[in-house]
């Protein structure tokens, strides 16, 4: 759009100039018309209707009146985007950000299911847990999710006065069917989480140091 913006402007102003020196005469760019340069008058133009001095045909109109509404449409975006960063609500911006990191769930439920930030500065985060090859891995994969949670929450909130954490995945009955419930969960003070600090902790140590956790027999 830039580049079609351009080129018509120049179309344009080549235009204009043709307008003010069709007196017969080409002048050189010092001026001087006495150097012998000559128009050649094309024999269709009396047959060509011409247009009023300073009047754009209507193909500039055109061009002009797109270069125009591609701006609007261009600026129109970018406010858009920035008016609903910051009409956010604290409970969006959490989420926006939690989703960002954690990405979408592999089991086609909601990634996060509640991202609250209280009035008294409570923070309260649930998410689903990611399915993968081994058990292993899943208890892995949930510690990771919440070292993750620790950080965006720290990042886009601050230190709040209490983080409580809850993962969900999907677990046996014991009649054959499964069930998805809590099996992770996890409550972090506000000194704890000062005492983290902004380089993190590592994913094996992130449920040791919580004030208080509950954690499924299969997640140990």
């Amino acid at each position: 759009m830039a580049g079609e913006c351009a080129r018509g402007l120049a179309e344009e102003e080549a235009a204009g100039l043709a307008l003010r020196n069709r007196s017969g005469t080409l002048r050189d760019p010092a001026g001087d018309t006495s150097a012998g340069f000559q128009t050649r008058r094309n024999p269709d133009d009396h047959h060509r209707r011409r247009s009023p001095r300073g009047e754009k045909s209507p193909p500039e109109m055109a061009l002009g009146s797109g270069c125009i509404v591609g701006l609007v449409l261009i600026i129109g975006v970018a406010n858009s985007g920035t008016h609903s960063t910051a009409n956010a609500t604290p409970d969006e911006k959490l989420a926006v950000a939690l989703a960002g990191l954690l990405g979408d769930s592999n089991r086609n439920i909601p990634r996060i299911s509640r991202a609250m930030v209280d009035t008294d500065g409570t923070v309260e985060v649930h998410w689903s847990i990611n399915d993968n090859l081994t058990p292993s891995l899943i208890r892995d994969g949930a510690r990771q999710d919440v070292v993750n949670i620790v950080a965006v929450v720290t990042q886009t909130i601050g230190v709040s006065k209490q983080l409580i954490i809850v993962g969900d995945f999907a677990v046996p009955d014991g009649y054959g069917h499964t069930l998805e419930r809590p099996v992770v969960a996890a409550t972090y003070s506000a000194r704890t989480l000062a005492k983290i600090g902004p380089g993190g902790i590592r994913s094996d140590r992130i449920l040791r140091v919580a004030d208080s956790t509950e954690v499924d027999a299969a997640f140990q």
